[in-house]
């Protein structure tokens, strides 16, 4: 089987993404699978952000002290995008 990629371009696939999620007319498999999958990150964005502000709070409540360890992850840095 032949894949082809010519649909979208590495310089603008956020914008084509975009444009494929809010185009009624396109109700194909692959426009379906691109919406499904863009709300799918949306909700693990959402979930990794909310983690994120709870430890920054515990931390600044002094919750958390230095004796507890936990891996120094940044959210750029997790892989999660």
């Amino acid at each position: 089987m032949v894949e082809s990629h010519e649909h979208f371009s590495p310089d603008n696939v956020d914008e084509q993404i975009e444009a494929c999620r809010q185009s009624p007319a396109l109700a194909s498999a692959d426009t379906r699978l691109i919406h499904d999958l863009y709300h799918l990150y949306q909700e693990d964005a959402r979930i990794i952000s909310n983690v994120w502000v709870r430890l920054s709070n515990r931390i600044s409540q002094g919750r958390i002290g230095r004796s507890t360890s936990f891996l120094p992850i940044h959210p750029e840095s997790s892989g999660w995008r």
